[in-house]
């Protein structure tokens, strides 16, 4: 709820101080942007909330762009197998995501930078004959609807983000990957193969980055090996401004759209106001700072203490009353020797 605050209240501000927000081209320029970072930061997200952080959605969004651009429009091409090879490429890239995190126990951060690195590789030797070739002229019509100025990529990203929320929130398989991204431990008691969905988390993670390169690429019509650049830290920054947790736990589907949102509308500012890259990197970098320090502070810090303080309020105890959060405390420490 606070993500959609904070996103409500900057997003009125930046009208009041650039009404041509609200003009027809300002909407068919930004919503389906917006779109594009909602869908990939929903992927993000599944890894987040398993206390990974995956790297690698900027390089799948590039190599799904230039799979529909070269297959769909190239010689004898077919937009439908591009649009099949393109999700094949997300879903081979989470796999491979998986594996090394969930299988092989190799960091998040490690594992998925040697994908990114390895997926732009294939792009970059790809890009000697897929480069500069654009979208389907069929799919980028499509992906160009919009009502009123409202992308339809836009309608699409939220779509998927009540699909998303229902199948978490009333969905037996949606329960346990939640409860396998809050503890792996506790999921373990309660006879849930955790690994299997948190292995799940990275490949669906691949499939949602792979259509968000299938958008963007429908959006910009020409696909770079660059073009999925912004979207390897700005899937991070959304979902972190959506109030995820960076030890794992529940999903927010919901926030993380807040996130984007108000993620995309800070970068028209900058750019509005005439600031640099630069600038924005470091306005981004602040924003990043201030939402993880909201989110816990520090071990003896004055957001800590309160959050505390509330928590002891609520009562979280159970039965016994014992505290759940010294219980939980107790199921991590035998983590390790249940892994």
């Amino acid at each position: 709820m606070t993500a959609w605050v904070i996103a409500v209240v900057w997003v009125a501000i930046s009208i009041g101080l650039f009404p041509h927000y609200l003009s027809y081209a300002s909407r068919s320029t930004l919503t389906p942007l917006i779109g594009v970072l909602i869908i990939a930061a929903i992927g993000q997200s599944f890894v987040i909330g398993t206390g990974g952080i995956d790297l690698s959605p900027g390089s799948v969004i590039t190599l799904s762009g230039l799979a529909v651009g070269f297959i769909g429009n190239g010689p004898g091409g077919s937009l439908w197998l591009g649009l099949v090879v393109a999700i094949l490429i997300g879903v081979g890239a989470g796999a491979l995501n998986g594996v090394l995190v969930e299988v092989l126990g190799l960091d998040s951060m490690v594992a998925t930078l040697a994908t990114y690195e390895g997926m732009l590789g294939l792009a970059t030797v790809w890009t000697n004959s897929a480069e500069g070739t654009p979208s389907p002229q069929a799919w980028s019509n499509f992906l160009l609807h919009n009502w009123d100025g409202f992308s339809i990529v836009l309608g699409m990203a939220v779509l998927l983000m009540f699909v998303v929320a229902m199948v978490i929130a009333h969905t037996t398989p949606g329960r346990h990957l939640t409860a396998a991204s809050v503890s792996s431990v506790a999921s373990y008691f309660q006879g849930i193969h955790y690994r299997r969905y948190r292995f799940s988390a990275y490949v669906f993670g691949g499939v949602v980055y792979a259509f968000a390169g299938i958008c963007l690429v429908g959006v910009v019509r020409t696909p770079t090996t660059d073009m999925g650049t912004v979207y390897q830290f700005g899937t991070i920054v959304a979902v972190i401004l959506g109030g995820a947790s960076l030890t794992g736990g529940r999903l927010h589907p919901g926030a993380t759209v807040a996130g984007a949102a108000f993620l995309i509308v800070v970068e028209q500012d900058i750019l509005a106001f005439g600031l640099s890259t630069g600038f924005q990197n470091i306005i981004e970098g602040v924003i990043i700072v201030g939402a993880v320090v909201a989110m816990v502070g520090g071990s003896d810090s004055p957001i800590r203490r309160w959050r505390t303080k509330r928590s002891r309020r609520v009562g979280e105890t159970d039965g016994d009353g014992r505290g759940l959060r010294a219980e939980h405390g107790q199921l991590e420490g035998s983590e390790a020797q249940i892994q």
